[in-house]
């Protein structure tokens, strides 16, 4: 509903930047939310990264559709939706891959002292399999596991959102000057 509205007022190049523009705004700001645990600012946040996402993605496919022959469009929308795919999966991909690292790399250091290295390795698997490790040493080992999980979580999570707000600006510039003067066809 707001792309077209967005398409009628503003032509493609400021359209596409601006929608990336906006999702790595939104991005940076998920980190303050996240940072004071306040749930309704995070959603609020990845909502705004959300619909702006969407506004790009359908700018940018019916602006690569529209753009091929009328007898090539199948081929076109065939083109853009293997790459559409491969784009989302290779940017979670990377994204996911930074966060694990970053909790990796912060629960490694600030793990309790004394704490097995297989609990260790167990628990930089994932925030479940922190709990799980945990649980099972209940008392306080398990509680202190769990005091290291948190803030390495949200440090990989920060880092994660940081990676896609530079991301976003940086495709923002590429955008901006690649599409200048391109209009839309329909």
């Amino acid at each position: 509903l707001l792309t077209p509205l967005v398409q009628r007022f503003v032509s493609p190049a400021p359209a596409l930047a601006g929608t990336l523009v906006l999702m790595g705004l939104s991005s940076l700001a998920a980190l303050a939310p996240l940072g004071m645990h306040d749930p309704v600012g995070l959603i609020a946040a990845i909502t705004v990264m959300t619909v702006s996402g969407s506004v790009f993605m359908t700018t940018a496919s019916q602006l690569l559709i529209t753009s091929a022959p009328e007898e090539h469009t199948g081929s076109a929308t065939a083109v853009q939706d293997v790459f559409a795919g491969l784009g989302n999966a290779a940017g979670m991909a990377f994204v996911g891959s930074l966060g694990i690292a970053v909790y990796r790399a912060v629960l490694e250091t600030g793990a309790p002292a004394g704490l097995d290295p297989a609990d260790t390795q167990s628990a930089q698997g994932s925030v479940g399999a922190a709990e799980a490790v945990a649980e099972s040493l209940g008392g306080e080992a398990g509680q202190a596991l769990m005091e290291a999980v948190r803030p390495a979580f949200t440090l990989a999570t920060q880092t994660t959102f940081v990676a896609a707000g530079l991301i976003g600006a940086a495709l923002a510039l590429v955008v901006a000057l690649r599409l200048r003067g391109t209009e839309y066809t329909h």
